[in-house]
């Protein structure tokens, strides 16, 4: 067995941001399977629900079959990555994605089945999920200490793309310093 790795923001997109293997060989393989099975009417369907919650979000239209890929990969990894923490197993992509694999520990609501499923109707589609989450038990995720699922995000979205969305993030540094200045008793107050 390969000996886990301490889950660092920058460990966790270096193995799985955009310049990663892992992310290029998954957007192939997503990209193969779209074009498998993005006609299916589940699928079509899953892809035009959740354009329209972007229109509602970004007021535009914004939702690129790209991005679609893109939110797939971060959501099945996002998904196993709440498996591992919970040194949960991971080599059932059904119960990964459907969020079983929580609920079966008593954890509702957390994992739900979603737009992003959709991998999972295509031939090959349980491998490439299998194979991601995989990937995540090289890291010790249960003793994870920092935010390693914001800097996937942003490893993954490219900068333009997010620009174009109007996304910016303020930095960890302001945001604690606000909420120090904001904030006197913060587990009694809202």
């Amino acid at each position: 067995p390969v000996p886990e790795v301490m889950p660092t923001p920058v460990a966790v997109a270096l193995a799985f941001g955009r310049f990663s293997l892992a992310f290029g060989r998954a957007r192939k393989v997503l990209e193969r399977l779209w074009a498998e099975v993005g006609t299916h009417p589940e699928v079509r369907l899953k892809r035009e629900l959740w354009e329209g919650l972007l229109r509602q979000v970004y007021g535009d239209d914004v939702g690129t079959d790209s991005l679609f890929l893109q939110h797939t990969y971060l959501t099945i990894l996002v998904k196993a990555i709440a498996a591992r923490v919970l040194d949960l197993p991971v080599d059932d992509p059904a119960a990964v994605l459907s969020g079983r694999l929580l609920s079966d520990e008593g954890i509702v609501g957390a994992v739900e089945a979603d737009f992003f499923d959709w991998p999972l109707i295509a031939e090959g589609g349980d491998d490439l999920v299998r194979s991601l989450a995989a990937g995540t038990e090289r890291f010790r995720l249960r003793d994870v200490e920092v935010d390693v699922l914001k800097s996937l995000y942003e490893s993954l979205i490219d900068p333009d793309e997010r620009h174009d969305l109007g996304e910016y993030y303020t930095p960890d540094w302001l945001a604690a310093r606000v909420v120090a200045a904001a904030i006197e008793h913060p587990l009694d107050q809202r």
